[in-house]
Formats: C-alpha cells, structure tokens, sequence
C-alpha cells in the first residue's frame, strides 16, 4: 500500500518547488533533493500497522473463519460437546464459503488476464513458496561483479569524449536543443508499469503514475536542466545489479542473469527523449531490424525468417 491517494497528492500540490530549483546551482543535487523529498511525503503518508502471519493459514482462511474457530476452540476448553458439534459445522460451511470466493476471485483474474495475480494466488493454494536465501559472503558478491563487468576492460572516455563534441557541434549548426515539454512527461508517467521495482533512489512507479499531476512540472524542469548541461544526474545513472539465476539450480557464475534495477525516473526521461530522436533516426534503420523496436520480437524476426525459407523452397522447386 502507499498510503491515501489524496494525502500523498495534497502533500506533493502544496509544495513549492521554486525552493530546490532556487537553493542549489548542481542538477545532480537537485534531483537527488527532490527524490529524497518524494520519498518523505509518502513515507508521511502510509499507513502502518503490525499484523500476525502464520505459514499455515491458507489465502481463504477469513477474518470471520478465526474467529468461528476460536469459538470452538473455547467450547473444546469448556467441553460443551454439543456447541462443538454445531460449531464444527459452522466452520466446514464457513470455510467450503471461503474456498468458493477465492476460486471466483482466481478465475476473475483469469478473465481479466492478469496472470501475474494468478500465478500468486496459485502459488498460495498449493503452498508453493520461493527460496530467498542467499548463500556467499562479501567476496563472491565481488567477485561476481568482476564478472560482470570482464567485457569492460577498455576506457573509452577518448572515444566519447570525441563523439560527445562532434554531435554537440552538430546541433549547434543543424538544429535546436531538444526541449521537453510537461504534457510529454505526464503521459509519460502515466504510461509506467506500477508493479515494476523501484530503482536505488527508492521512488516507486506507482508514486509517479498515481501523482504524475504533481510531480511533471519538476520533473520537467530537471530534464531540460540536463539536456542543457548535456549530462544526467548521477542518482538516476545508478543501477541496482541483481543476479537472477537461469536455472534451477545454480553451478557457475554464468547461471546468474544480472538484472539491473535503474531508476524510475530515468526511465521516463528516456522516453521523452525518444520521442524527439525517434523521427530523426527512423529514416537509417533498417526495416529488417527487430532489436529495440517497438511492437517487434524475437518471434516476428523467426517468422520472417521461415517464410523467406519457404518462398525460397517453393522457387527452388519450380525451377526443378
């Protein structure tokens, strides 16, 4: 949960963001005060509360199952036979109730094609619990990053350095700067995935598709800071690298996926970005090219690739 919608909104509204742009001169600052800022309201703003879980109760045991078995719980202690026995009924009706509710809520989520809410609830059902122990110390976690990064032995700070100034002489000549506008950046929070885990700053997806209203304006305002300045801020440049493993079980180094949790807002930047480069550069791609475009896939380019075979099948056999 993060809290009401209303107070997390109300919190971010009233703030004067003139203040943080006005107090420092350093973009990388700014970004990193206004994140930690966001942090702060919604930490305000959510509610806690400390609950029991126990590793035997399974997702239809209701607030109302407890209790009716509490019940029998004090008639067994006073050896009142015949409230156990009414009781004891009570509890299978109750809980045959129970079960028939959560299997309509799976099947609505079947309906509604949220697998990812079907796989939990199933996972639940048959007990099915992943293993979040980590085994290693210290030095496999460095060592398994040295691993990660072996294709990075060069320095190319020459090369791009090199390339930064050519393309900055280059749209000084051509074309203007590219400068983003506010209601690219609400669409683009809007457009957020809020189950996606947050990046090392902490600010949730969730926080910026529910608040975009409050939050483009600022967000805004650090972009353009950046495109100006030509670099970004280091809080957002920052990844999160965790191993995934491929297998079931893991034997070597390369079983481990490294998957990087950037930030959040980045990634919204990016796709504001895009949105500019997009037309500038979709006249060199390749049509062929499937990598790191959108609406194509690995299965589009297998496809294609099958039916060129078969084309070329079929003009083999009517020459023969």
């Amino acid at each position: 949960m993060l809290g009401k919608p209303l107070e997390r909104r109300t919190s971010l509204e009233c703030t004067d963001w003139s203040v943080f742009v006005n107090s420092t001169q350093d973009m990388s600052e700014l970004a990193d005060t206004v994140c930690c800022y966001i942090n702060f309201c919604i930490e305000t703003a959510i509610p806690t509360k400390t609950i029991k879980v126990f590793s035997n109760n399974k997702p239809w045991v209701t607030k109302d199952i407890k209790q009716i078995l509490n019940r029998k719980k004090i008639a067994f202690q006073n050896k009142r036979d015949n409230d156990i026995k009414s009781i004891h009924k009570e509890v299978r009706a109750t809980i045959r109730q129970g079960k028939e509710s959560y299997r309509r809520k799976i099947e609505k989520y079947f309906k509604n094609n949220d697998m990812r809410k079907v796989w939990q609830g199933m996972n639940l059902m048959v007990g099915c619990k992943g293993n979040n122990s980590v085994e290693g110390e210290e030095g496999y976690a460095n060592d398994l990053n040295k691993f990660y990064a072996r294709f990075d032995c060069h320095d190319f700070v020459q090369e791009r350095e090199e390339c930064k100034s050519a393309l900055l002489e280059s749209l000084i000549r051509d074309r203007e700067r590219i400068v983003i506008d506010e209601s690219e950046v609400r669409k683009a929070m809007l457009s957020l995935k809020p189950n996606k885990a947050p990046g090392p700053d902490g600010v949730k997806p969730s926080v910026l598709k529910k608040c975009a209203e409050q939050l483009s304006g600022i967000m805004c305002e650090i972009f353009n800071m950046s495109l100006k300045e030509c670099k970004g801020p280091k809080a957002w440049k920052t990844s999160c690298i965790v191993p995934f493993p491929k297998k079931q079980t893991v034997k070597c180094m390369n079983d481990l996926r490294p998957i990087a949790l950037t930030s959040c807002v980045m990634t919204v930047f990016e796709r504001c970005v895009m949105l500019h480069l997009q037309p500038l550069v979709s006249e060199f791609l390749d049509p062929l090219q499937f990598a790191y475009r959108a609406k194509r896939s690995v299965d589009d380019a297998i496809l294609l690739l099958l039916i060129y075979i078969l084309i070329w099948n079929n003009l083999v056999r009517l020459l023969d």
